[in-house]
């Protein structure tokens, strides 16, 4: 399944035009700020989505890198949109994609966690 892979990149470029917009094209503070932040979030979990691709082989590396992947979209989205004047209701819709962006990184953890340490030996 490419489709983790493609989304981190599609965030990582996101992240690029959102931060560009708030450098350049936004002057309002409160919308630079929603920018800036949709910006760091989405560069960070683009990087931890890949990762996650290397780190954590098979399904639930790619379950939790695209939860990673999907959750920044929206995220950087609804702030996006905020800031370019659509309705600050958005704002409702944006802490589902935190809290996709958190199953992600708990995915992560547990896949890290049950992993079997190299040498043949299990973990007690």
């Amino acid at each position: 399944m490419r489709l983790p892979a493609i989304l981190a990149g599609l965030n990582g470029a996101l992240a690029v035009a959102l931060g560009t917009a708030g450098a350049h094209l936004i002057q309002e503070p409160v919308a630079k700020g929603w920018l800036v932040t949709a910006s760091t979030f989405e560069i960070a979990h683009a990087a931890a989505a890949i990762g996650i691709l290397a780190l954590v082989p098979g399904r639930l590396g790619r379950v939790a890198a695209l939860l990673m992947g999907v959750g920044a979209l929206v995220f950087a989205l609804t702030l996006g949109m905020m800031a370019i004047g659509l309705p600050r209701w958005l704002g409702g819709v944006t802490p589902a994609g935190g809290a996709l962006m958190l199953f992600g990184w708990l995915l992560f953890t547990a896949g890290i966690a049950g992993e079997r340490p190299s040498g043949g030996t299990q973990r007690r």
